[in-house]
């Protein structure tokens, strides 16, 4: 088995806990109260209500997979590069709903942002994965 530098736990360690906060916020949105919903502004509550049936289980689907991936990879398993590659095609159905379909929310910059960044994120990790894959 070949030793990995300490720089690989980090990015694995740090890739997990990006995860599972991704988590957090999947479940924080499907168990959301009518007290929180009723205090976003409209144009949100739009989006999340006309939120198609396929971009949320995208979400869930990304995120989950993902995080399952994170673990893969903590445990230096080939199979985490292929699951990365599945989340990352599920994010980007996500960005593609998000930028090209919905109507309800006017994307800001910082959206527009964040979404690139996760999409970075996830694809940074199909590659360090891949890397990681045919080192072993």
């Amino acid at each position: 088995m070949n030793q990995q530098p300490k720089s690989f736990y980090v990015i694995a360690s740090i890739a997990l806990i990006w995860n599972l906060i991704g988590v957090f916020q999947y479940l924080s949105m499907a168990y959301m109260s009518a007290e929180t919903f009723n205090s976003l502004e409209e144009s949100m509550q739009n989006y999340i209500s006309n939120e198609p049936v396929w971009v949320t289980a995208a979400f869930a689907l990304a995120i989950f997979s993902a995080s399952i991936a994170s673990i893969g990879l903590l445990l230096r398993k080939a199979w985490s590069h292929p699951v990365f590659v599945f989340s990352a095609v599920c994010v980007i159905a996500q960005n593609i709903y998000s930028f090209f379909i919905q109507k309800d929310l006017e994307l800001k910059s910082q959206n527009s942002i964040g979404s690139l960044f996760i999409l970075g994120v996830a694809l940074f990790l199909i590659f360090y994965s891949k890397r990681l894959r045919t080192i072993n």
